[in-house]
């Protein structure tokens, strides 16, 4: 069930979740172009920290949006949760100095910084100055042109020689990494606009990449049907440690992800909130892995980077198209009463799952040999990667929380959670052109699509939908 809500705002397309509660909405206004033109959006992002607000009003985000040789910066104050109201958009700043389509926009995790990729290969880092604190002067016809607030242009980081397709920050801030269809990935020092380290090993464009929230590992995945793993602290001195491959599974050495046959610009990767997943979009498997020649299938793969301290596939989300897009809630969630406390086991759909305890032991003394700058490894054979930081007492204890976490085709957006092996909703066919990016605001409650048909929809779940949050 959709609940519509405004004259402003158009509601289009499908949604469905198993308890009715979502809210589908995307504001008809000009969000880039001149002359009352729209141009594609081909990226947004929401601030990770909410801007200044009172007490007594609901907290305001921003979003940056990045389109043909423009970014846009604008305020998204929700509606209470219990108002049948509109959520309030307001534009804030332009920023010009790119001359080229910008690919991808990403705020730092302070949200104090900006970094913008482009075709060109320019990545340009900008920093928030100030904003102007009385608009009452201006003239309501002149607030969708005069900028409110100011951004400055600190860096020019020019090492690509193509156009970059994806960047993250580091954890702290401090570094930044890019892929590019120059087939690299590069490790930036922020505040020097220097490069740290080239990744050059992959065979053709690397469409994502992004960096591990506790600083252990950096992974991009390109069109040689490749995720690769990254350790960052070696980053400055000597090459990454190791270079992965995922295949399918033992029975079967086919990639685990699509290749350049398909000609998707995007396969962006996200980790979730507490360091203990990865979720990487763009994969294929066979509906039956020990058919030769069978049925192949698009999906996304969820990988566990907590358990054995290894990265091993745990659950294959099967798609009625090619995924492209992955992003994890930021807010952990309360299990739902029908699901007993245990951790994500594998879906039905993988050969093999009882066994799996068996293999990862094999494979582990499998890679007790010499190592090699580049190595395929199966499924269950996976490289040594230090867990996310925890109490001892964590280690004995069921996960008593769930995350939830939207994967994106061009055309559908899928919602998860880690109790589930299908999807508890999705939203479809709201946008006439393909979806560019995902994201969520901090709250969790709402997910932001851009499309490249020059419009951004607010996928908003209403008080309940996700349950009751159990950690900050």
């Amino acid at each position: 069930m959709i609940i519509r809500r405004g004259s402003c705002f158009c509601c289009k397309g499908t949604g469905y979740t198993d308890d009715g509660r979502m809210i589908v909405e995307t504001p008809e206004i000009h969000w880039h172009g001149k002359n009352n033109k729209s141009e594609a959006i081909y990226s947004a992002h929401v601030q990770p920290q909410p801007s200044s607000s009172s007490s007594s009003s609901p907290a305001s985000y921003r979003i940056v949006t990045g389109g043909v040789s423009e970014i846009r910066i604008w305020l998204l104050t929700p509606a209470s949760r219990d108002a049948m109201e509109m959520p309030q958009l307001e534009f804030r700043a332009s920023l010009e100095r790119h001359e080229a389509t910008i690919n991808v926009v990403r705020f730092s995790p302070d949200g104090q910084m900006l970094a913008s990729g482009d075709v060109d290969g320019l990545v340009i880092l900008w920093r928030f100055v100030s904003e102007l604190k009385n608009a009452k002067g201006i003239p309501e016809s002149e607030l969708g042109c005069v900028n409110l607030e100011t951004w400055t242009s600190t860096k020019v980081l020019r090492k690509h020689v193509s156009e970059v397709t994806d960047l993250a920050w580091s954890p702290d801030g401090t570094m930044l990494v890019t892929s590019s269809v120059d087939d690299s990935s590069i490790v930036w020092d922020v505040e020097k606009g220097a490069m740290l380290k080239t990744m050059g090993d992959a065979e053709h464009y690397v469409l994502g990449a992004n960096w591990d929230p506790y600083n252990r590992f950096i992974v991009t995945l390109s069109a040689d049907k490749a995720l690769r793993v990254y350790n960052p602290s070696t980053t400055l001195t000597a090459p990454l440690q190791k270079v992965m491959r995922y295949n399918v599974d033992e029975l079967n050495t086919e990639a685990m992800f699509i290749g350049e046959d398909n000609c998707m610009a995007r396969r962006r990767l996200d980790f979730s909130p507490d360091g203990k997943h990865l979720l990487a979009p763009a994969g294929a498997t066979r509906v039956d892995p020990k058919v030769e020649g069978g049925k192949k299938i698009a999906c996304s793969y969820l990988f566990d980077v907590s358990r054995k301290q290894k990265m091993t596939a745990k659950a294959i989300l099967p798609a009625t198209a090619p995924t492209s897009l992955a992003r994890f809630c930021p807010k952990m969630f309360t299990l739902r009463e029908y699901t007993k406390p245990e951790v994500l086991q594998a879906t039905p759909t993988k050969s093999t799952t009882s066994e799996e305890d068996d293999v990862d032991d094999e494979a582990e003394a499998d890679t007790e040999s010499e190592p090699s700058e580049a190595m395929e490894v199966e499924r269950s054979g996976s490289p040594e990667i230090p867990p996310p930081p925890r109490r001892e007492e964590e280690e004995k204890q069921p996960v008593l929380y769930r995350l939830v976490y939207a994967v994106a085709t061009t055309s559908t957006v899928f919602f998860y959670d880690t109790q589930l092996h299908r999807p508890f909703g999705f939203v479809e066919s709201i946008h006439v052109a393909d979806i560019s990016d995902i994201a969520w605001t901090p709250d969790g409650r709402i997910l932001v699509v851009s499309s490249l048909d020059g419009f951004c929809t607010f996928i908003e779940f209403v008080e309940g939908e996700l349950a009751t949050r159990e950690m900050a």
